[in-house]
């Protein structure tokens, strides 16, 4: 890598200045960080190549094709970033993907713009380059603080600041997936004060709550969290391979998942029982088919009590090849139900 790493990964990114003459009061804004691997891309000249945590990506990958979609754009966003036309300049951020429904996308948060002889200028990202960037919404997050004390504490206090404020949010989950919506915190000064651009980043769950002194919470055997990057292909594999690997128990008995079937079972027993990675709720309004959605058993389930009985497609046209399914049951303006054991949602299996 031709560059520092920390410029090409936002969650090792460091930024120093000499603070002797700092202002007793600093007040920094923060902009809520998307979650995911960290993604950067680096233009040179004409030359436009991608990075996933600080690795070239693959040169055939998502982040390749999304970088030949739009390199007209990059091209014209970074010769407005440049001082000079030999300037080197590196977008990073992350790629964030988390729902099945949901394209992929990377997210800018900091543009680097690095002379020939290596000194290194770093700002916001601010730029209009990507159909999904809204710059007037990327205003911060509307929250800050004002820290006092020695200010080489800053780093250290908002970290603290950045794990309180997601962590009480759970991290503002949402998404069936059950993945984390968000990262982090990009902590900015709210004035011209000479004031590092701060980022306070938690990879996984595990690591926020390891942060914050909190225990790892129990799960049954079929469930709980697993290792991945922060995207739904990752979470999806990880499922995938644990259930391939993981001893199948039903009921106080060793069962194989792969062929282990009966009846009728709760949504628990078929996540603690069978191969299957994941469970898909449904939802049926009037005049319309049923809205169906595929989640991944990393949080909180919908009810794994919910008893669901073997059936076939001959017999429920809105099956989607799967298994078992609850019977429909009356919720607000709507009818609900679970459907479990069949095939996940079409999706890229294309690394990034």
């Amino acid at each position: 890598m031709p560059y520092s790493h920390h410029l090409y990964c936002l969650s090792a990114f460091e930024q120093t200045f000499d603070l002797q003459n700092a202002p007793a009061e600093r007040t920094y804004k923060g902009q809520l960080v998307f979650s995911g691997p960290d993604a950067a891309i680096e233009i040179r000249g004409s030359m436009i190549r991608g990075y996933i945590d600080g690795a070239p990506s693959h040169p055939e990958g998502q982040l390749a094709a999304m970088i030949d979609n739009y390199d007209r754009s990059i091209l014209r966003g970074a010769r407005a970033l440049r001082r000079d036309k030999a300037d080197t300049v590196i977008l990073s951020g992350k790629w964030h993907h988390i729902e099945f429904d949901e394209e992929p996308r990377f997210e800018a948060y900091l543009v680097h713009v690095v002379s020939p002889e290596g000194a290194v200028s770093t700002r916001r990202y601010r730029s209009e380059i990507f159909d999904w960037d809204d710059p007037g919404l990327n205003n911060g997050g509307g929250f800050g603080y004002t820290l006092r004390g020695q200010p080489d504490e800053d780093p250290g206090t908002l970290r603290h600041l950045a794990a309180r404020k997601l962590g009480g949010g759970r991290r503002f989950r949402y998404g069936p997936g059950g993945l984390p919506a968000l990262d982090g915190i990009l902590w900015f000064p709210a004035s011209k004060a000479t004031l590092p651009i701060v980022a306070s980043m938690f990879r996984d769950d595990i690591q926020l709550a390891e942060f914050e002194g909190e225990t790892e919470k129990s799960f049954r055997p079929g469930q709980g969290p697993v290792s991945s990057d922060g995207t739904i292909l990752s979470a999806l594999k990880a499922r995938e391979a644990f259930v391939g690997q993981a001893i199948g128990e039903f009921r106080g008995t060793t069962v194989d998942r792969r062929a282990h079937r009966p009846e009728e079972m709760t949504l628990d027993e078929i996540l603690d029982s069978t191969d299957t990675p994941g469970y898909w709720s449904q939802s049926w309004y009037d005049g319309s088919e049923p809205y169906s959605v595929f989640h991944l058993p990393h949080d909180a389930l919908l009810d794994g009590n919910l008893v669901l009985k073997r059936t076939s497609d001959e017999a429920d046209p809105y099956l989607l090849g799967n298994t078992y399914a609850s019977d429909w049951s009356a919720a607000e303006n709507n009818l609900f139900r679970v459907l479990a054991v069949g095939p996940a949602p079409d999706h890229s299996r294309v690394p990034l």
